[in-house]
């Protein structure tokens, strides 16, 4: 199970007091208002392999939203040379302050490699991605050398059990896959 969740990038620096410009990455804008520390790593470092996150955490002063963008300013870094370390850089929060999720929610990560089974418990493929479009979530899988989306609806999934890292799918047949 992900421990620490990716919810944005920092772009850039905002004015000169040590504010800075997020590229939110999560579902949610909303949620960065009810954050008090976030971790921060340089691209490509893995969280879960960090052994002291202290050196990573940063506590927030403040939130405040500009059209798209979410600007925060960190305690104690009140100047632009103390941020311009942060450009791009990825922005984590634990998952005990993630949102909570409601019945039949997930988060995106704890799908990335679950198994998916046919209505018949047939192994098809795991998800390598979960990709959104402007409708819904679709699950990123390979079959038959061939990468297939499958739309994240209950149309199409029967089950998502996160303990058993499996997904169910229903209505298969001679829809995604001809020999299964």
């Amino acid at each position: 199970m992900i421990n620490y969740f990716r919810i944005g990038v920092i772009t850039k620096p905002h004015g000169i007091k040590g504010e800075f410009n997020v590229y939110v990455t999560c579902d949610n804008i909303d949620r960065f208002f009810d954050l008090k520390k976030i971790y921060i790593l340089h691209n490509n470092i893995d969280i879960e392999k960090i052994d002291d996150l202290s050196k990573c955490e940063y506590n927030i002063q403040y939130v405040k939203k500009n059209k798209n963008l979410i600007i925060i300013k960190l305690k104690n870094y009140d100047d632009i040379n103390l941020i311009e370390q942060f450009r791009n850089c990825d922005i984590y929060i634990d998952r005990q302050y993630a949102q909570e999720l409601k019945d039949n929610e997930y988060y995106i990560p704890d799908l990335i490699d679950m198994d998916v089974l046919d209505e018949d418990n047939n192994f098809i493929s795991k998800v390598l991605s979960v990709e959104k479009n402007l409708v819904n979530f679709n699950l990123l899988i390979s079959y038959n050398n061939k990468q297939l989306l499958i739309p994240f609806i209950k149309d199409y999934i029967k089950l998502v059990d996160t303990n058993k890292k499996i997904i169910l799918l229903k209505n298969t047949k001679g829809l995604f896959f001809d020999d299964i």
